[in-house]
């Protein structure tokens, strides 16, 4: 039996409260991005995997597919989908992704956002979607990653500073969400990549620790610390191993 905690009430009302679930996809902070990946959707046949509500399925019917599949686990999101989501176009099917059942060649576009990290086999599914896809056809999907979803809210924490906030992570929710990723490791038989910041994000010792001397310095090595005594492959950004923080600049002359 797959899992499926989005028909367990208590976790369905309170992911129904987010704000991806009542904005949309202008509600969830992955979209901007995601959207720029898109193909053009004009005549084509679109498999949504994890659909949820629908949004993407509406999306996808709205701008040109002549025909769109929906398939989610959920009878509770898939009930939303309906109410919120119909189409003469659009087909939503209950069922694990991992069991779906199509033709070869059947989908032009295959879509999945923020559900294949729940699949314990990633190759088993990838190869199903190799065969449903025609040749020269899309698959684009997006998975959770820790840095999005620590903060409880599932969306980018910006501040005044915008992306290169200085993060108001509670140690228990960043604690809570590293502990996931590494027993979800485990059970899937997989192996993480281990990072705490890239070139679109703050500095980790400004994110994470606290940059004023004389903690720093020890910001830093408890962050190099947790990153290395975790099982997977530690990427270190340039300027981690010095402790380097933000930059701060006032104004800058060109």
């Amino acid at each position: 039996m797959k899992e499926n905690k989005y028909d367990e009430n208590v976790f369905f009302d309170k992911y129904s409260q987010m704000e991806r679930s009542k904005k949309g996809l202008e509600g969830a902070g992955e979209w901007k991005t995601l959207k720029e990946m898109l193909p053009d959707f004009t005549g084509k046949k679109v498999l949504d995997l994890g659909c949820g509500y629908g949004w993407h399925c509406e999306y996808a019917a709205d701008h040109g597919a002549v025909q769109v599949v929906g398939v989610d686990i959920s009878e509770k999101m898939l009930k939303e989908a309906e109410n919120r989501h119909s189409r003469e176009n659009i087909t939503y099917l209950c069922c694990p992704v991992e069991d779906v059942q199509f033709e070869e060649c059947e989908f032009d576009i295959v879509l999945s956002s923020l559900a294949l990290h729940y699949i314990r086999d990633y190759d088993q599914i990838v190869d199903k979607i190799r065969k449903f896809l025609r040749p020269g056809g899309y698959f684009i999907f997006s998975v959770e990653h820790p840095v999005f979803t620590a903060e409880g809210s599932q969306d980018w924490d910006y501040d005044e500073n915008g992306k290169y906030a200085k993060n108001r992570v509670k140690l228990t929710d960043l604690k809570e969400v590293m502990t996931k990723w590494q027993d979800t490791m485990h059970e899937c038989d997989g192996w993480n990549s281990l990072y705490w910041s890239n070139h679109d994000q703050a500095r980790a010792v400004s994110r994470f620790g606290n940059e004023s001397e004389p903690y720093r310095v020890k910001s830093a090595k408890m962050l190099g610390t947790i990153l290395h005594m975790m099982q997977g492959t530690p990427y270190i950004y340039e300027g981690e191993e010095l402790g380097m923080t933000n930059a701060h600049l006032s104004l800058i002359h060109i």
